[in-house]
């Protein structure tokens, strides 16, 4: 955003949901996307300017949906970061995650949900 290397996230919903997507490779790549969501969640709601910028590109995809990033600070709660981790299906997920991911995306969660957001997991399907 903005000249920065932070990206604010791979996907932003009319349903005001922050959406960081990986591949499940390595717990390193994992902890990346748990990283990303918490430091892009941290600038939207500190940074005028990193807000700015988001809202821009936004409005270059979608101008309806610009109307939803403020210009002025945000209200956390009506905001969700959504981690979306692609991968082949099985039976026991989320726990089938390597155990420093599961660590750091608790981590995240946590950090995330003590600045009101409101925080999800979900699989994509890789087929």
């Amino acid at each position: 955003v903005g000249g920065s290397p932070i990206e604010p996230c791979d996907l932003f919903t009319p349903k005001k949901q922050f959406v960081h997507v990986k591949r499940k490779t390595r717990s390193a790549t994992l902890s990346h996307l748990f990283s990303q969501g918490t430091v892009a969640a941290d600038c939207f709601i500190s940074d005028g300017v990193f807000r700015k910028a988001l809202k821009e590109i936004v409005k270059n995809e979608n101008a309806n949906l610009a109307k939803h990033v403020p210009d002025g600070r945000p209200t956390p709660s009506e905001f969700e970061v959504v981690y979306a981790i692609v991968s082949r299906p099985t039976t026991n997920w989320p726990v089938s995650l390597p155990f420093f991911s599961q660590l750091n995306l608790m981590n995240a969660a946590d950090h995330l949900e003590r600045l009101s957001y409101r925080v999800s997991l979900v699989r994509i399907e890789q087929s």
